[in-house]
């Protein structure tokens, strides 16, 4: 349903979550929508820790060269390794597919394959490979988001603390495929506020009026 939250004096905090994290606190002023602060970092997100995690098994390099000249495979191994995030399950190994052009792009980078690779690896233990998926352990994959919820729950700390946000009692959470794990933390740390988590990335600031498709 599509929610309007345009009270004169009320104050939101919007946080856009992705392979950045922006957060945003903004007043409704009659027909007018003030924004008080904002803050953007992208040090953290549980994709960013992915990325490293790639980056140390595939390479710099070739990494370099998917996102420059097969951006639609790039793209698509992120995008599938957002939806498992949605889904996760803590005790379960985490299937995650693959574009075959990363494993040519390897091949082609390194000589070998990534199966021969990975035994020399830190990762060995952890990660395996099933066709054209790779097998990550519930531990590991847990870490890609643990240390970006702690970062993103401090900035939302450090934000509600600020003097623009006192009065705050609805935080609005978007993104293509918002951390659900990110979501039960913040909501168990403010019980007081609302959370509204968005099924769309965009949030919408129209005439005063906060809009937002509310995913119940």
């Amino acid at each position: 349903m599509l929610t309007y939250l345009h009270s004169i004096g009320c104050k939101h905090l919007l946080l856009i979550s992705g392979v950045a994290i922006n957060l945003t606190v903004v007043e409704v002023n009659g027909k007018k929508t003030l924004i008080l602060d904002t803050i953007f970092t992208n040090d953290e997100s549980a994709k960013q820790e992915f990325i490293r995690f790639l980056t140390r098994l595939f390479g710099g390099d070739v990494l370099k060269y998917l996102r420059d000249y097969h951006p639609l495979e790039y793209s698509e191994l992120l995008h599938n390794f957002e939806k498992k995030l949605k889904y996760f399950e803590s005790d379960k190994v985490v299937t995650v597919r693959v574009p075959p052009k990363w494993y040519d792009a390897y091949k082609e980078f390194t000589g070998d394959t990534l199966t021969n690779s990975l035994n020399q690896t830190t990762f060995r233990d952890a990660v395996s490979f099933q066709n054209d998926k790779i097998r990550i352990s519930p531990e590991l994959f847990r870490k890609f988001y643990t240390n970006a919820t702690e970062f993103t729950i401090e900035m939302v700390e450090k934000t509600l603390a600020k003097q623009s946000a006192l009065g705050i009692g609805v935080v609005f959470i978007a993104g293509d495929h918002v951390d659900q794990v990110f979501v039960k933390t913040l909501t168990e740390r403010y019980p007081a506020h609302r959370i509204i988590v968005s099924k769309n990335p965009e949030l919408v600031v129209l005439k005063g009026a906060v809009l937002n498709e509310i995913m119940e």
